[in-house]
């Protein structure tokens, strides 16, 4: 039987992947971060990326703090 915590796990390992395909994606194409990234003066024409600037990383060293950080953090918050 799982519990609750190997659930969260679940998701917290979920969160980083999806942060590292993203930046993975981001470094490839540059350009999607133009299409994923938070810029106020277009949030009335593109409403997602109050999400999906979540997911964009400027460069190697931001993208691995960060998920070291929400490793961390996430497991002390669960």
């Amino acid at each position: 039987m799982r519990t609750y915590r190997a659930v969260n796990l679940n998701v917290l390992w979920f969160l980083i992947a999806l942060n590292v395909v993203i930046s993975i994606i981001t470094f490839i194409r540059p350009e999607i971060i133009y299409f994923l990234g938070l810029r106020p003066a277009l949030l009335s024409q593109q409403p997602w990326t109050i999400v999906s600037s979540i997911f964009v990383h400027g460069s190697i060293w931001h993208i691995l703090f960060n998920m070291i950080a929400l490793y961390f953090l996430g497991s002390f918050l669960i």
